[in-house]
């Protein structure tokens, strides 16, 4: 058994698990509030925590947030919090090699591996959950290049987890997809995701879409995606096969190279 670290660092929790890349079974899985408002310097105090807490025994420690990243593995942008910065071999310090990538690519590396994207050659994951992200996959590998159509802040802003809330007053997108007076809201959220999704798919040849983050795996919400992607005309769409898990196995196996 080869085992790997995921951590998931979202804008609500830190989840992370040790990983066997072969079968992408979890043992040892943790969840704690992330709370982004503490600060960047505690957040990150909390992940490397979290590593340590999962052993030093793994052969590499991936770490999906909601940013983004170079080739290198190293975050390039602060749009939740900055660790632009951090010196990665200090601040993990005997523990094993680290890469840092973005939500998505954890959860797109993890659906081709071992989830809903196996044996399709060309798929795209998307992350919706309070941020709005997606990957295109081919041949296995997820690519960092931007899918226009849904990076578009414009649909950010009606379709994200965050839009959805903020618009309903709701604490949180699936406290306003389980409320009857919210319907309309959310079927125009859904709408305009798998619309932008269908677009997404015919622009780079995927034959599949995957839905994953927490507002994609509600079953509610994510049917009125799957119905709108086939409305416009796009492909099978289907929920992440990995769950919620998807992004701590996607990133462990990242970080293992496998």
């Amino acid at each position: 058994m080869t085992i790997a670290i995921g951590i998931d660092a979202g804008r609500v929790k830190l989840a992370g698990g040790r990983v066997d890349i072969d079968t992408g079974s979890i043992g040892d899985r943790r969840v704690m509030d992330s709370r982004p408002s503490r600060g960047a310097d505690v957040v990150l105090r909390d992940v490397v925590g979290l590593a340590r807490g999962l052993g030093r025994d793994a052969i590499g420690i991936g770490i999906a947030v909601p940013e983004t990243t170079d080739e290198r593995g190293r975050v390039t942008s602060a749009t939740h919090w900055d660790w632009r910065d951090v010196d990665v071999a200090e601040t993990f310090e005997g523990l094993a090699a680290v890469r840092f990538m973005p939500r998505a690519y954890a959860g797109a590396r993890g659906e081709a591996r071992l989830g809903a994207g196996v044996d399709h050659a060309s798929f795209l994951f998307i992350d919706a959950d309070l941020d709005l992200d997606a990957v295109l996959v081919e041949d296995g590998r997820p690519r960092l290049e931007s899918l226009a159509s849904l990076r578009d802040p414009a649909l950010a802003d009606v379709a994200s987890g965050a839009a959805i809330a903020a618009t309903t007053g709701e604490p949180s997108a699936r406290h306003a997809v389980a409320r009857e007076a919210h319907r309309a809201i959310v079927a125009s959220a859904a709408q305009a995701l798998g619309q932008a999704a269908a677009a997404a798919a015919a622009e780079s040849g995927a034959s599949r879409v995957v839905l994953g983050g927490t507002l994609g795996l509600d079953e509610t919400f994510g049917a009125l995606v799957v119905s709108a992607i086939a409305e416009a005309g796009g492909p099978d769409a289907v929920a992440a096969g990995l769950g919620e898990n998807a992004i701590i196995i996607g990133a462990a196996l990242a970080a293992s190279y496998a």
